[in-house]
């Protein structure tokens, strides 16, 4: 599906960046790993893949989104 500019997207989320810059990351076992940096993508042949950075004492981690639950 082919979305031009000014159409609406049916029946998709989209999440802004400002919705997720600043929030705390929390890994399985309920530790606070981090807060979210920024967003980043890589193209692909496949699509595109998104990640969020993570400032996590001092390093930055890339998780991809697939691996995001909230």
């Amino acid at each position: 599906m082919v979305c031009k500019l000014g159409e609406k997207s049916e029946g998709k989320v989209f999440i802004k960046r400002s919705e997720v810059v600043g929030k705390q990351v929390v890994e399985k076992r309920g530790y606070v790993i981090g807060t979210v940096k920024d967003l980043s993508f890589s193209l692909t042949p496949e699509g595109v893949e998104l990640a969020i950075s993570v400032d996590s004492a001092g390093r930055e981690l890339n998780i991809p989104w697939a691996d995001i639950q909230a």
